[in-house]
């Protein structure tokens, strides 16, 4: 049968989250000029939210990209769990 999260139930296994950072300066412009958060307030705010999420499973991974006109790039990503295996298909080029 499906399980629903009862107690003793194998469901507590660990999760992986991607953040993709739009870092495009112009943006980030019109954002403050309309009242909202600037690029380092957003940044403050989403590494609360990376470590709680670390806090929620000792093996859950976290991949932070930056995204921005000339391309992209991989700021962080969390080392794999000793004796952990990458997921299905990662590393393939």
């Amino acid at each position: 049968g499906v399980s629903h999260g009862g107690a003793g139930d194998d469901l507590d296994l660990p999760s992986s989250l991607i953040v993709i950072l739009d870092m495009d300066r112009r943006a980030w412009a019109k954002s403050v000029a309309a009242g909202g958060p600037s690029a380092p307030d957003v940044t403050e705010s989403l590494l609360v939210f990376i470590r709680a999420f670390f806090l929620l499973h000792g093996g859950n991974q976290v991949t932070v990209i930056a995204a921005h006109p000339g391309g992209g790039e991989i700021l962080y990503q969390s080392p794999r769990a000793i004796g952990g295996s990458a997921p299905e298909g990662a590393g393939k080029e």
